[in-house]
């Protein structure tokens, strides 16, 4: 059985450290990247803490992650690990698994937290797998079902205001995502916000604003043609992080410093991939807080809850390296 000392030897923090972070100890300061790797070093390890170990499961949940749009098929969800830990906040006398469910896959499970945005085909599916789903920023617009939203308009207002009015950028572009299936489309209102809010700033320039499809080699491919056009940006939001990974790849390439050359604005919502360190901003909703929102609304839904709640989260610009 794994122990302290087996997460300090993966992690390189201390055993007190360890055991503080996976008691939830409030009064603990450490980074939220020192707390993911002390909870996946956990998870991977197959840790469970002596109070866990000595509490009497009432009962077992097994909880589907729908994650399809967000995430490239066959790779795993880093933050799984995550919502293990959360479950076990929310329900301490409950034992909570967590499995990815691809497109097509069925499984026995007491619930579903989808991330993204969803043809109604893929919804009806789920709902056939369990009656009790979460959808996390979602296109949703009835009152069904619970959902968590992130304000992107105001994550765009953010973004832009930082490059034209901080860093006093004329030229700026953007780099997304976009797909289109069945009458739906995930990526399509970000895009929006930001050509809409261009335009009120009369700095719209349509060669400057590409999308794609949301994988990492798709913002290689945007970036480099962007970067290898006669008019380059100033500044560039990417609207979302398994994007940016491509998009942060081609700018090594083409040796574009940051933020010399070029700022660098990334929206995170859902948090999905670990960007290396760089000279760039972020708009991010707090991960942490959506995956315990996700977590503590779907099991209250299991629990009995029948009135659908709504929960709006609000972004923040933060800067990784301030220049």
């Amino acid at each position: 059985m794994a122990t302290l000392h087996d997460i300090s030897l993966r992690t390189g923090v201390s055993v007190t450290t360890i055991s503080r972070v996976l008691n939830h100890d409030k009064t603990m300061a450490v980074s939220k990247e020192t707390s993911r790797a002390i909870f996946a070093a956990a998870f991977e390890l197959g840790y469970v803490s002596p109070r866990k170990r000595r509490q009497s499961k009432e009962k077992h949940l097994t909880i589907a992650v729908a994650d399809w749009h967000i995430i490239a098929e066959g790779c795993p969800n880093v933050n799984i690990s995550t919502l293990r830990y959360y479950a076990e906040i929310e329900a301490p006398l409950v034992a909570v698994d967590f499995i990815q469910l691809g497109r097509t896959d069925t499984a026995e499970v007491n619930g579903i937290i989808a991330f993204g945005d969803f043809s109604e085909h893929e919804i009806d599916h789920m709902r056939e797998i369990s009656p009790y789903i979460v959808f996390v920023d979602s296109n949703r617009t009835d009152f069904t079902y619970d959902r968590v939203l992130m304000e992107q308009e105001l994550a765009m207002k953010q973004a832009l205001d930082y490059l034209i009015y901080t860093k006093k950028h004329k030229i700026i572009g953007y780099i997304g995502g976009l797909f289109h299936q069945e009458g739906f489309s995930i990526g399509m209102r970000r895009m929006q916000n930001v050509v809409s809010m261009l335009m009120n700033q009369q700095l719209y320039i349509l060669e400057l604003v590409k999308t794609g499809q949301f994988t990492p080699d798709a913002g290689y491919q945007m970036a480099s043609q962007m970067i290898s056009s006669p008019m380059k940006p100033e500044g560039l939001i990417v609207g979302s992080d398994v994007i940016a990974s491509g998009v942060l790849r081609a700018l090594k390439e083409y040796k574009i410093s940051l933020p010399e050359d070029m700022s660098l604005v990334i929206y995170k919502d859902i948090e999905t991939v670990a960007l290396p360190e760089g000279n760039y901003a972020v708009v991010q909703v707090y991960p942490d807080l959506v995956w315990q929102k996700a977590v503590q609304m779907l099991l209250e839904r299991i629990n009995g809850r029948t009135e659908a709640v709504r929960i709006v989260l609000s972004p923040k610009l933060v800067l990784k390296n301030p220049d």
